[in-house]
């Protein structure tokens, strides 16, 4: 199972989540007339996250041991997409409801956490049974505001792992906690029965981009970095 990237360590300064490799084209013609068509799995994520601060020596040495980690891209881990801010959470003391603590555990190394959540789920939501490449599903939020367009959760499936998803227009509103509407990517995997789905802390399996320079310029032992990721399997 890849490991977790701690994002909650480094902080970054923005997170962007963007489709990529999502259709393929055709040469011009004379005229200039292009044919575009969907890639059969409907593309894949990447995930820039921004400005990193490393300002402790601690934040050093633990970008410096995931450094190694991520074997130049060789590596699958699975990266946070941080989007709990549009998540689709309930109302508390008339505003919108604010998680706890973040609950981070680790045995041996707290660089490389077992688990990172919050140590109460703010938005407790399933997901109904669905085929594979499926791409319109009924979501249930039992804790929580009913599931709109443009929010991101995660589904861990049995084969393919932590998989993230955006959800778009909606399409029916089946009882007073469910909604029917349309995500992107398609279902990576058929979903067999009620699931449980993550939006407080959804995570995508990637690799970082092949490459990609992430060594850190330190002066006076502080310095920045940046990362992009994408998905993988």
């Amino acid at each position: 199972m890849p490991l977790t990237f701690p994002a909650h360590l480094f902080n970054p300064a923005s997170v962007k989540l963007a489709r990529v490799g999502q259709v393929v084209t055709s040469p011009g013609t004379i005229s200039g007339v292009v044919q575009a068509l969907r890639t059969d799995g409907g593309g894949l994520w990447r995930v820039d996250y921004g400005v990193m601060g490393l300002r402790t020596h601690d934040q050093v040495r633990a970008w410096r041991a995931w450094e190694g980690e991520f074997d130049g891209g060789a590596q699958l881990v699975n990266i946070p997409v941080l989007d709990l801010r549009f998540a689709p959470r309930g109302l508390q003391g008339g505003k919108l409801a604010r998680p706890g603590s973040l609950a981070v555990g680790s045995d041996i190394d707290p660089y490389f956490p077992e688990v990172v959540g919050y140590g109460s789920p703010l938005i407790v939501a399933t997901i109904a049974p669905a085929i594979l490449r499926a791409t319109t599903v009924t979501l249930d939020v039992a804790q929580g505001s009913r599931a709109q367009g443009g929010q991101t959760f995660e589904v861990d499936h049995p084969t393919f792992g932590k998989r993230v998803y955006q959800t778009g227009q909606v399409t029916a509103h089946p009882t007073a906690t469910s909604t029917t509407l349309r995500i992107w990517p398609p279902l990576r995997e058929a979903i067999t029965s009620t699931t449980s789905i993550n939006f407080d802390w959804p995570c995508l399996t990637c690799r970082l981009v092949p490459d990609s320079d992430i060594s850190p310029e330190l002066t006076g032992g502080r310095g920045s970095v940046t990362a992009q990721f994408v998905e993988a399997f």
